[in-house]
């Protein structure tokens, strides 16, 4: 896999916006779903982009990503074709691309062409970014309550201990004491530790119950918010919808998952002015202003 690194000697050249964004998203969602068709690899719109999908017919007006819902072995097998069939300026980024440092476990596909800024909301602060489709990986997770409790438990001090090879910051973020201090004594034992040591225990955790009949889904990248546990049932037979110019699938069970994800108003769109960013088209970033690099 390639390693993702990003120059920082260049400046903001050009303000643009949400629409030139969303046409460079449409090429990566519609590559993925070339590669997809080529090898039958099932996979679904997900979060924001199937509540777009669904209430928009495309993207949510005020959207910067696309979520791509994927199980594991679907995802196994995209990375085990992606790299030959895949074409630039595309790119398949995963937990391992980040030349030894922890962003997040999260794989995404990015468009190596166009860079824009955005806005974190967490400390309102400006970061730089290529255009993504995040890709989220479900596993297959214990039904039994105590089970599952057990099994996130493990992945989040696997996490917690990741994060001592990254840049996290919790000083803005509104967690508990408690919780802010548990992150900090990983992160201190967390550099004891290789990093790629670290995420290959991470996905073998992941895989565990793999082969198991009865389980549920799990999003287990998403490893600071794991309050979703999905019903398989929900994610078994899929349709092709329509998304902005293309056609994307969508698991039939929408509706069932869209209510679990968002409540029962999920076709109310809720418009909070305040989180409404600029975007603007990089050729490359200020150093200065722009201190979240992916």
């Amino acid at each position: 896999m390639e390693e993702y690194s990003i120059s920082k000697d260049q400046q903001i050249e050009k303000e643009c916006g949400l629409v030139e964004l969303h046409n460079d998203l449409i090429d990566i969602l519609s590559e993925f779903d070339r590669i997809a068709k080529l090898h039958n690899i099932q996979y679904s719109t997900a979060y924001g982009t199937m509540l777009g999908q669904i209430r928009h017919k495309g993207f949510i007006p005020w959207d910067d990503d696309s979520d791509i819902f994927i199980t594991r072995d679907n995802y196994e097998r995209l990375i085990g074709v992606w790299q030959k069939e895949s074409k630039a300026p595309f790119r398949l980024i995963t937990a391992f691309s980040y030349q030894g440092k922890f962003v997040d476990l999260i794989p995404k596909i990015i468009l190596k062409k166009n860079k824009y800024e955005a806005k974190d909301e967490f400390n309102n602060t400006l970061y730089m970014e290529y255009p993504r489709v995040d890709l989220f990986v479900l596993d297959k997770a214990p039904k039994n309550k105590m089970f599952f409790k057990l099994f996130t438990l493990r992945l989040k001090i696997i996490y917690a201990l990741c994060s001592a090879h990254g840049n996290h910051q919790f000083k803005d973020i509104k967690i508990p004491f408690i919780q802010r201090a548990g992150f900090r004594f990983f992160r201190f034992f967390g550099k004891l530790f290789n990093l790629n040591l670290l995420l290959n225990h991470y996905y073998k955790i992941c895989k565990k119950y793999q082969h198991k009949k009865k389980y549920s889904y799990c999003d287990t990248g998403s490893m600071l918010d794991l309050k979703f546990i999905f019903n398989p049932a929900n994610f078994q037979h899929i349709d092709i919808k329509e998304f902005s110019k293309i056609h994307l699938p969508c698991f039939v069970d929408y509706e069932v998952i869209l209510k679990q994800l968002y409540g029962e108003n999920y076709l109310t769109p809720i418009i909070d002015n305040s989180k409404y960013i600029s975007h603007f088209k990089i050729n490359g970033f200020n150093q200065d202003s722009l201190n979240k690099y992916y």
